[in-house]
């Protein structure tokens, strides 16, 4: 072959040298841009550290302010609180030598914002001119001081111990009127209440036995406290010469054991007792026709149907329709054990049958409560473990919790919770209070109608409940009310929906200044007051439309939701709001109960839905995907955690033995020893 002419030669050897150029340059063009990019890269992470680390200290100094700016507001709220103790304090000097009275600025006026009698608006900081003191710096009151002792006392305790009509009760209601205390005014001005004449000589002879058994109770109470102490204190040192203290106290068990009521003293069997049904399902007017308050119209129609069902197997069937599954479930702890149902749910299988008289205004359904009557704690938890149990079968939705005074035990829908809102089925409420007997349980009731209960094998009633169910009233009686909620007025009205109108003895229309209470905002109002207060906006009329509309009531439905709507509208948000938090329930919490550690919810039922839980507590729907169903093992340790709570923080006691009450006194008991309790009541709402 040829070889190439010397021109082809060059043109390779140029294009070879171009290629290794190229290459070169590109390697070199390579390099630099990762030695750029290397560069770049460190520079960036040079800027990110730098950037994290001022981020840090920026937080840092940031927590430091915090932490500092907390000191400061402990400090400052630390010396307001001292500042507080300190300036709360009030010396009043009167004008005669040594009349001078110590007390605080929270006693003389509760409520700054709303100031109500001269004393009030003085240490207010609203007096409209400048306040006199003395040289010593007390508050100057050019007035006689005499009775300011009995001032006091009402601004404490809302009563004063005078004897009514006596001198002392007039030269009383002079200064009181003086300082702008118009409830005392009214109070130590009113006519004397003479309770056998106005209540008649049945309602006086049955109240007298209630409070003669309701006494032995409390007196019971007392001698097992003793002997308790007692006892303590010979094991701690049984030589240090006790003997005279255990003499006491068996002295104290002698006296309570002077007579002893049985299981149902006082008690009625209602389908045992020879015309028990006959009389009660025959209505009459009450026979001393007192003022009667939200009576429904209609119901005259059809007082010549019976009030009652016919019989114990009767009563069981429509239980069993309201309740479904309770009794059925409950059947061997009711006849084993000492428990009682109590309350709106016996009252509802009593008289919600089809064709009875006031079958119609009982359509919601009441809880069921459970009573327990044992004066052991130990006995109480086994109890309420066997109910619980009993109840919360496997494949079935239920949720237990612990509040402070009750166990919720609740049955949920277990329909698909992603699809439609949750609801409760039924809800079951063991109280956690100890009761000798069925007698004491009822005994504590506040409703007439209401104090009915079912052991498994009779229905009890007191002698009221008979009169409530016969008449269809509820006899007011101030021994229930609370001094500042309202609680027992809101559960007369919330009966009075449901067929039993509110029967007040004594009321004279002439003498209420219902225009006064209709102004008063329910939470300021007391006695007789709030609960016209209720009335009027449960009814929805306004007063200067005459008295008349407080004694009927439209038909509305009867449930509690209902009642809340009514109120709500007729107060508006803020004080339907007041009225909420002071109901309370009987046994129950309060709606913030899970956030405010006052409520144990055992965490095998998935501390997801806690804040779900809490809507519902609410009474408010909620919607949840998914929901724990029973089984023994979901049962055991939802258990375990409602008789000792590993919550270290829960405001009521963690272990369930330690949360039964036996030694606090009841409403009644506290309000058995007030003078003129009626009298006082009354007072509030006249003119």
């Amino acid at each position: 072959m040829a070889e190439p002419p010397l021109f082809a030669k060059q043109v390779e050897l140029d294009a070879k040298q171009l290629v290794a150029s190229i290459t070169a340059a590109v390697e070199t063009v390579h390099k630099r841009t990762l030695e750029i990019s290397t560069a770049e890269f460190e520079s960036a992470a040079r800027i990110e550290e730098q950037r994290s680390e001022a981020a840090k200290a920026a937080a840092d100094e940031k927590q430091a302010i915090a932490d500092e700016r907390a000191m400061l507001e402990a400090a400052r709220e630390k010396s307001r609180v001292e500042v507080q103790k300190f300036s709360d304090r009030v010396t009043l000097q009167f004008c005669q030598e040594g009349q001078r009275f110590i007390t605080s600025r929270r006693t003389l006026c509760p409520d700054p914002e709303n100031p109500d009698n001269m004393l009030a608006v003085i240490f207010s900081g609203r007096a409209p001119m400048p306040i006199e003191t003395t040289d010593d710096g007390a508050v100057f009151i050019d007035r006689d001081g005499e009775h300011f002792k009995h001032i006091l006392q009402y601004l404490r305790q809302g009563y004063v111990t005078v004897d009514p009509g006596s001198r002392v009760a007039k030269e009383l209601a002079v200064e009181a009127e003086y300082y702008g205390m118009g409830n005392l005014t009214r109070l130590l001005r009113a006519q004397l209440f003479d309770v056998e004449t106005v209540l008649g000589p049945a309602i006086v002879r049955d109240r007298e036995r209630e409070a003669e058994i309701r006494a032995w109770f409390q007196q019971a109470v007392k001698a097992r406290e003793s002997s308790a102490a007692a006892a303590a204190a010979d094991q701690s040192d049984a030589a240090s010469g006790s003997g005279a203290d255990t003499e006491k106290t068996s002295e104290s068990a002698a006296a309570s054991d002077a007579w002893t009521p049985g299981m149902h003293e006082g008690l009625v069997s209602i389908f045992e007792e020879d015309g028990v049904l006959e009389d009660v399902n025959e209505w009459v007017p009450d026979p001393m026709g007192h003022q009667v308050l939200m009576e429904r119209p209609h119901t005259a129609a059809k007082r010549h149907l019976r009030m009652l069902v016919h019989s114990l197997e009767s009563f069981t069937r429509v239980f069993n329709q309201r309740q479904p599954n309770v009794l059925h479930r409950l059947q061997a702890v009711l006849q084993e054990e000492p428990v009682l149902i109590a309350g709106g749910s016996v009252l509802q299988a009593l008289t919600a049958a089809d064709g009875l008289r006031l079958a119609e205004h009982f359509t919601n359904h009441p809880d069921v409560d459970i009573f327990v009557c044992t004066t052991s704690p130990t006995e109480a938890t086994r109890i309420a473990q066997r109910i619980y149990f009993s109840l919360a079968v496997d494949d079935e939705r239920w949720v237990i919790t612990r509040g402070s005074g009750v166990i919720n035990i609740e049955q949920l829908t277990t329909t698909d919770w992603s699809a439609s809102p949750a609801s409760v089925l039924q809800q079951i409420q063991v109280v956690l209070r100890l009761y000798d007997s069925p007698a004491e349980v009822l005994l504590g009731f506040d409703v007439d109608c209401a104090c009915l209960g079912f052991d498994g094998d009779r229905v009890w009633a007191l002698p009221r409940a008979l009169r409530a169910l016969k008449h269809n009233i509820n006899v007011l009686n101030p021994l229930h009310a609370w001094p500042l909620r309202a609680s027992y007025e809101y559960r007369l009205c919330k009966y009075a929906l449901r067929g039993y109108a509110i029967a007040v003895p004594g009321l004279e229309q002439m003498k209420i200044d219902i225009g006064r209470i209709a102004a008063t905002p329910l939470d300021k109002s007391r006695g007789l007051a709030r609960l016209l207060r209720l009335v009027l906006a449960i009814t929805g009329r306004h007063p200067a439309s005459a008295w008349e509309p407080l004694t009927t009531l439209s038909s509305v439905h009867p449930g509690l939701k209902s009642l809340f709507s009514l109120v709500h509208d007729a107060l508006g948000e803020h004080e339907c709001l007041n009225l909420k938090f002071g109901i309370g329930s009987t046994y129950d919490d309060e709606p913030d109960a899970l956030r405010d550690k006052v409520v144990i919810y055992p965490s095998v039922f998935n501390n997801d839905v806690n804040v779900v839980y809490e809507a519902f507590y609410r009474g408010d729907v909620f919607a949840v995907e998914e929901f724990v169903l029973m089984a023994m093992f979901t049962r055991t340790e939802a258990w375990a955690e409602i008789n000792d709570s590993p919550d270290a923080e829960l405001k009521i006691p963690r272990r369930l033995d330690d949360a039964w009450d036996r030694s606090k006194r009841s409403r009644e008991a506290i309000n058995a020893d007030e003078p003129d309790r009626e009298a006082r009541y009354y007072a509030t709402a006249s003119t």
